[in-house]
């Protein structure tokens, strides 16, 4: 086995194709020599230049700023399929609205006016209701109370359906409904 100075003196040696070794005691605060590539260029071994930087960071920006706005976009745009989606299939709550005014109708055409009225009720609670429909919904109320004996409820739901179209086609009669249960609550405070 040779030891580290016979082996450093084959590689340092004075043969010219042997690769050339700074001697053990150089010091390390020196520039590392630029390497040649064979090709007439040289790869140079202090960094990067300023230019070349500025260029791949703008570059990685720009990339990183595309990427956010198509994510944003796909997100909008599958946002947008879903609301679609959720617009054109009713709701849950918008089944069971349509389900209580079946329900009400049915208990009305059977006499069970306490019962219909309930329906009735979870049916006005629908925010999505045109004002027509309350106010023919309030006017059938206000009759379902009237056929029940209590004027002053029939009252509240009559002046509710006037309040949401005064010229309904039912007008005439829940004008007279209303003169009635007045009459009769003067009659009989």
């Amino acid at each position: 086995m040779t030891d580290f100075n016979e082996q450093n003196t084959r590689t340092t040696g004075d043969n010219p194709t042997s690769p050339k070794l700074p001697p053990p005691n150089a010091s390390s605060q020196t520039d590392p020599p630029e390497k040649d590539t064979g090709s007439g260029f040289q790869i140079p071994t202090e960094g990067v230049s300023a230019k070349l930087k500025t260029f791949v960071i703008g570059l990685t920006v720009v990339t990183f700023v595309a990427f956010g706005i198509f994510t944003a976009m796909l997100f909008k745009k599958s946002m947008s399929s879903e609301e679609k989606a959720a617009a054109q299939a009713p709701s849950n709550s918008t089944l069971w609205n349509t389900q209580a005014l079946a329900v009400a109708e049915k208990l009305r055409d059977s006499g069970l006016y306490e019962q219909a009225v309930t329906q009735y009720e979870a049916y006005l609670e629908n925010p999505n209701l045109n004002l027509e429909t309350r106010s023919n919904v309030a006017y059938i109320m206000g009759g379902l109370y009237m056929e029940l004996g209590n004027c002053g409820e029939a009252l509240v739901w009559f002046f509710h359906s006037e309040a949401a179209v005064k010229d309904a086609p039912w007008s005439i009669d829940r004008n007279k409904r209303i003169d009635g249960c007045l009459h009769q609550l003067k009659a009989n405070p």
